[in-house]
Protein backbone atom coordinates (compact mmCIF):
# COMPACT_ATOMS: atom_id res chain seq x y z
CA UNK A 1 0.00 0.00 0.00
CA UNK A 2 3.18 2.62 1.18
CA UNK A 3 4.94 1.94 -2.47
CA UNK A 4 1.53 2.07 -4.42
CA UNK A 5 3.07 5.18 -5.78
CA UNK A 6 5.60 3.11 -7.27
CA UNK A 7 4.13 0.40 -8.34
CA UNK A 8 1.41 2.71 -10.49
CA UNK A 9 4.54 4.41 -12.19
CA UNK A 10 5.07 3.32 -16.45
CA UNK A 11 7.86 4.94 -16.66
CA UNK A 12 9.62 3.69 -13.55
CA UNK A 13 13.20 1.96 -14.32
CA UNK A 14 13.64 -1.76 -13.71
CA UNK A 15 15.50 -1.45 -10.96
CA UNK A 16 13.67 0.86 -8.67
CA UNK A 17 10.80 -1.52 -9.47
CA UNK A 18 12.57 -3.97 -7.69
CA UNK A 19 12.44 -2.34 -4.47
CA UNK A 20 9.42 -4.12 -3.05
CA UNK A 21 11.25 -7.41 -3.74
CA UNK A 22 14.17 -5.63 -2.06
CA UNK A 23 12.41 -4.57 1.64
CA UNK A 24 10.96 -8.12 1.73
CA UNK A 25 13.92 -9.61 1.48
CA UNK A 26 15.68 -6.77 3.62
CA UNK A 27 12.75 -7.57 6.59
CA UNK A 28 13.47 -11.63 6.34
CA UNK A 29 17.11 -10.70 6.44
CA UNK A 30 17.73 -12.96 2.78
CA UNK A 31 19.71 -9.99 1.59
CA UNK A 32 23.64 -11.05 0.45
CA UNK A 33 25.72 -10.13 2.59
CA UNK A 34 29.83 -9.25 2.97
CA UNK A 35 32.02 -10.97 5.51
CA UNK A 36 31.43 -8.32 7.77
CA UNK A 37 27.70 -9.29 7.69
CA UNK A 38 26.60 -5.90 6.29
CA UNK A 39 24.45 -5.94 3.37
CA UNK A 40 24.22 -3.74 -0.02
CA UNK A 41 22.31 -0.78 0.05
CA UNK A 42 20.30 -0.54 -3.20
CA UNK A 43 22.13 1.78 -6.14
CA UNK A 44 18.75 3.88 -6.66
CA UNK A 45 19.00 5.27 -3.39
CA UNK A 46 20.85 8.42 -2.56
CA UNK A 47 23.35 8.58 -0.47
CA UNK A 48 25.16 11.25 1.45
CA UNK A 49 28.52 11.39 3.50
CA UNK A 50 27.87 13.56 6.25
CA UNK A 51 24.76 14.74 8.40
CA UNK A 52 25.21 18.21 7.16
CA UNK A 53 24.88 17.35 3.55
CA UNK A 54 22.00 14.90 4.24
CA UNK A 55 20.24 17.49 5.44
CA UNK A 56 20.91 20.06 3.04
CA UNK A 57 20.07 17.18 0.13
CA UNK A 58 16.20 16.50 2.55
CA UNK A 59 15.26 20.17 2.94
CA UNK A 60 16.44 22.19 0.03
CA UNK A 61 14.45 25.23 -0.41
CA UNK A 62 13.23 25.23 3.11
CA UNK A 63 14.64 29.13 3.05
CA UNK A 64 11.81 29.89 1.00
CA UNK A 65 8.81 27.77 1.06
CA UNK A 66 8.90 27.16 5.44
CA UNK A 67 6.00 28.57 5.34
CA UNK A 68 4.21 25.89 3.57
CA UNK A 69 3.44 23.31 6.16
CA UNK A 70 3.57 20.23 3.38
CA UNK A 71 7.12 21.33 3.02
CA UNK A 72 8.05 20.07 6.68
CA UNK A 73 5.68 17.22 7.28
CA UNK A 74 5.92 15.84 4.24
CA UNK A 75 10.12 15.30 5.31
CA UNK A 76 11.23 13.58 7.92
CA UNK A 77 14.75 12.33 9.14
CA UNK A 78 15.52 8.75 10.71
CA UNK A 79 18.02 8.05 13.41
CA UNK A 80 19.18 4.84 15.26
CA UNK A 81 20.16 6.64 18.31
CA UNK A 82 18.24 9.39 19.92
CA UNK A 83 21.60 11.56 20.81
CA UNK A 84 21.77 12.29 17.52
CA UNK A 85 18.00 14.13 17.16
CA UNK A 86 19.30 17.51 18.77
CA UNK A 87 22.23 17.55 15.89
CA UNK A 88 19.34 16.79 13.11
CA UNK A 89 16.73 19.38 14.90
CA UNK A 90 19.27 22.08 15.23
CA UNK A 91 20.65 22.00 12.02
CA UNK A 92 17.11 22.10 10.02
CA UNK A 93 15.40 24.74 12.02
CA UNK A 94 18.54 26.69 11.92
CA UNK A 95 17.67 27.58 8.22
CA UNK A 96 13.79 27.81 9.35
CA UNK A 97 13.38 31.74 9.56
CA UNK A 98 11.42 33.02 12.29
CA UNK A 99 11.55 34.19 16.13
CA UNK A 100 13.15 31.25 18.12
CA UNK A 101 10.53 31.01 21.15
CA UNK A 102 12.03 29.13 24.67
CA UNK A 103 10.00 27.12 26.70
CA UNK A 104 12.36 26.41 30.11
CA UNK A 105 10.84 23.93 32.42
CA UNK A 106 11.02 23.35 36.49
CA UNK A 107 12.49 20.47 37.49
CA UNK A 108 12.40 18.67 40.81
CA UNK A 109 13.58 15.76 43.06
CA UNK A 110 9.59 15.01 44.95
CA UNK A 111 9.92 13.37 48.98
CA UNK A 112 6.95 13.66 51.07
CA UNK A 113 9.75 13.59 53.82
CA UNK A 114 10.82 17.52 54.06
CA UNK A 115 14.31 16.23 55.50
CA UNK A 116 14.57 13.96 52.87
CA UNK A 117 13.86 16.81 50.10
CA UNK A 118 15.98 19.05 51.64
CA UNK A 119 19.03 16.47 51.25
CA UNK A 120 17.70 15.40 47.68
CA UNK A 121 18.10 18.88 46.62
CA UNK A 122 21.33 19.34 47.99
CA UNK A 123 22.52 16.02 46.42
CA UNK A 124 20.79 16.60 42.81
CA UNK A 125 21.15 20.18 42.34
CA UNK A 126 19.40 22.59 39.47
CA UNK A 127 21.99 22.87 37.33
CA UNK A 128 22.44 18.96 37.48
CA UNK A 129 18.68 18.17 37.31
CA UNK A 130 18.55 20.19 33.80
CA UNK A 131 21.23 18.03 31.82
CA UNK A 132 18.95 14.91 33.38
CA UNK A 133 17.67 13.33 29.96
CA UNK A 134 15.44 10.46 29.44
CA UNK A 135 15.81 9.69 26.04
CA UNK A 136 12.41 10.24 24.13
CA UNK A 137 10.23 9.23 26.89
CA UNK A 138 10.35 13.02 28.29
CA UNK A 139 11.19 16.24 27.12
CA UNK A 140 14.11 18.52 27.27
CA UNK A 141 15.01 20.88 29.49
CA UNK A 142 14.65 23.78 27.31
CA UNK A 143 12.23 23.37 23.90
CA UNK A 144 13.54 26.13 21.72
CA UNK A 145 10.42 26.48 18.88
CA UNK A 146 9.63 28.34 16.20
CA UNK A 147 6.40 28.50 14.39
CA UNK A 148 5.87 25.80 11.99
CA UNK A 149 8.09 23.47 13.88
CA UNK A 150 7.02 20.15 13.62
CA UNK A 151 6.75 18.20 17.17
CA UNK A 152 5.68 14.59 18.60
CA UNK A 153 3.47 13.93 21.93
CA UNK A 154 5.22 12.25 24.14
CA UNK A 155 1.76 11.28 26.14
CA UNK A 156 -1.61 9.84 25.82
CA UNK A 157 -3.79 13.10 26.31
CA UNK A 158 -7.06 12.34 24.64
CA UNK A 159 -6.76 9.38 22.44
CA UNK A 160 -10.31 9.99 21.44
CA UNK A 161 -9.08 13.15 19.29
CA UNK A 162 -6.07 11.01 18.03
CA UNK A 163 -4.03 12.96 21.04
CA UNK A 164 -1.52 10.08 21.35
CA UNK A 165 2.02 9.13 22.30
CA UNK A 166 3.99 9.51 19.06
CA UNK A 167 1.39 11.82 17.01
CA UNK A 168 2.96 14.65 15.05
CA UNK A 169 2.09 18.24 15.36
CA UNK A 170 3.03 21.57 13.58
CA UNK A 171 2.90 24.48 15.78
CA UNK A 172 0.80 27.10 14.56
CA UNK A 173 1.37 29.70 17.53
CA UNK A 174 3.35 30.14 20.82
CA UNK A 175 2.41 32.44 23.92
CA UNK A 176 4.47 32.23 27.04
CA UNK A 177 2.79 29.23 28.38
CA UNK A 178 0.58 27.62 25.71
CA UNK A 179 1.78 25.75 22.54
CA UNK A 180 -1.21 25.59 19.77
CA UNK A 181 -0.85 22.74 17.63
CA UNK A 182 -2.36 20.89 15.22
CA UNK A 183 -2.05 17.37 13.85
CA UNK A 184 -0.71 16.71 10.34
CA UNK A 185 -0.72 12.75 10.56
CA UNK A 186 -3.38 9.75 10.68
CA UNK A 187 -6.90 9.62 10.54
CA UNK A 188 -7.26 12.62 12.92
CA UNK A 189 -5.24 15.04 10.80
CA UNK A 190 -6.03 18.73 11.47
CA UNK A 191 -7.86 17.93 14.87
CA UNK A 192 -5.72 21.07 16.71
CA UNK A 193 -4.97 21.36 20.70
CA UNK A 194 -3.54 23.60 23.32
CA UNK A 195 -1.14 22.22 25.34
CA UNK A 196 0.51 23.69 28.48
CA UNK A 197 3.46 22.27 31.04
CA UNK A 198 2.45 19.40 32.52
CA UNK A 199 4.27 16.98 35.32
CA UNK A 200 6.51 14.60 33.09
CA UNK A 201 8.06 11.39 34.93
CA UNK A 202 11.28 9.21 33.01
CA UNK A 203 9.00 6.63 33.65
CA UNK A 204 11.81 4.27 33.78
CA UNK A 205 12.79 3.10 37.75
CA UNK A 206 16.69 2.53 36.95
CA UNK A 207 16.68 6.19 36.11
CA UNK A 208 19.45 7.90 38.20
CA UNK A 209 17.97 10.38 40.09
CA UNK A 210 15.11 9.15 41.84
CA UNK A 211 11.52 10.82 41.95
CA UNK A 212 12.53 13.48 38.92
CA UNK A 213 9.98 15.52 38.04
CA UNK A 214 10.36 17.88 35.47
CA UNK A 215 7.50 20.41 34.45
CA UNK A 216 7.16 21.33 30.31
CA UNK A 217 5.33 20.75 27.62
CA UNK A 218 4.91 17.04 26.75
CA UNK A 219 6.74 17.29 23.43
CA UNK A 220 9.92 16.23 21.67
CA UNK A 221 10.68 18.70 17.85
CA UNK A 222 10.79 15.46 15.13
CA UNK A 223 12.14 17.31 12.02
CA UNK A 224 13.95 14.19 12.88
CA UNK A 225 13.39 11.17 15.28
CA UNK A 226 14.28 7.88 16.29
CA UNK A 227 13.26 5.23 13.92
CA UNK A 228 11.36 3.36 16.31
CA UNK A 229 9.25 6.06 17.20
CA UNK A 230 8.38 6.51 13.12
CA UNK A 231 6.62 2.96 12.93
CA UNK A 232 3.40 3.16 11.35
CA UNK A 233 3.81 6.84 9.41
CA UNK A 234 4.64 7.49 6.05
CA UNK A 235 7.27 10.02 4.45
CA UNK A 236 5.68 11.43 1.79
CA UNK A 237 8.33 13.48 -0.18
CA UNK A 238 11.61 12.96 1.26
CA UNK A 239 13.02 10.49 3.74
CA UNK A 240 16.59 11.05 5.22
CA UNK A 241 18.21 8.17 7.12
CA UNK A 242 21.09 8.53 9.35
CA UNK A 243 23.28 5.22 9.77
CA UNK A 244 26.34 7.04 10.86
CA UNK A 245 25.37 5.28 13.34
CA UNK A 246 24.44 1.13 12.57
CA UNK A 247 21.15 -0.17 13.33
CA UNK A 248 21.50 -2.46 16.41
CA UNK A 249 18.00 -4.17 16.51
CA UNK A 250 15.87 -6.27 15.38
CA UNK A 251 14.38 -5.09 11.68
CA UNK A 252 15.22 -1.56 12.46
CA UNK A 253 16.63 -0.84 9.08
CA UNK A 254 13.72 -2.26 7.68
CA UNK A 255 10.95 -0.25 9.16
CA UNK A 256 13.68 3.07 8.64
CA UNK A 257 13.51 2.28 4.43
CA UNK A 258 10.07 1.26 4.70
CA UNK A 259 8.71 4.51 5.66
CA UNK A 260 9.79 6.30 2.06
CA UNK A 261 6.53 5.74 -0.57
CA UNK A 262 8.92 6.40 -3.55
CA UNK A 263 12.37 4.74 -3.19
CA UNK A 264 14.19 7.97 -4.94
CA UNK A 265 13.19 10.01 -2.25
CA UNK A 266 14.67 8.01 -0.10
CA UNK A 267 18.68 10.04 1.19
CA UNK A 268 20.97 8.02 3.19
CA UNK A 269 23.89 8.99 5.15
CA UNK A 270 26.10 5.72 6.49
CA UNK A 271 29.27 5.69 8.03
CA UNK A 272 30.82 3.31 4.60
CA UNK A 273 32.14 5.69 2.19
CA UNK A 274 33.54 3.27 -0.31
CA UNK A 275 30.92 2.15 -3.21
CA UNK A 276 29.13 0.16 -2.98
CA UNK A 277 27.76 1.08 -0.04
CA UNK A 278 27.29 -1.42 3.01
CA UNK A 279 25.57 -1.09 6.13
CA UNK A 280 24.50 -3.41 9.27
CA UNK A 281 21.25 -5.10 9.18
CA UNK A 282 20.20 -6.93 12.29
CA UNK A 283 17.33 -10.01 11.58
CA UNK A 284 16.82 -12.39 13.37
CA UNK A 285 15.58 -15.48 11.45
CA UNK A 286 14.53 -17.85 14.42
CA UNK A 287 12.25 -14.63 15.66
CA UNK A 288 10.41 -15.12 11.94
CA UNK A 289 10.45 -18.54 11.78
Amino acid sequence: MRLELLLRDHHADPTTLEHPDFLLRLGEGRLEETDDNDVFLPSYVNTSETLSELCSALFEGIEEHWNDTDCLTSRAVLVTKNIKLGDINEIVGFRIPGEIKTYPSADSVGNNDLQAQVSAEIRYPQELLKESDAGSSMPDHCLNLKKVHLVMLLRNLRPNKGHVNGARYVVEGTTDNVLHLRSFTGAFRGERMALTRVKCHPGDHNFPTPGFTRIQCPVLTCLAMATNKSQGQSIRDRLGIDLTDSCFSHGQLYVAMLRATYPRNSYICCADITWPRTTKNIEYREVLD
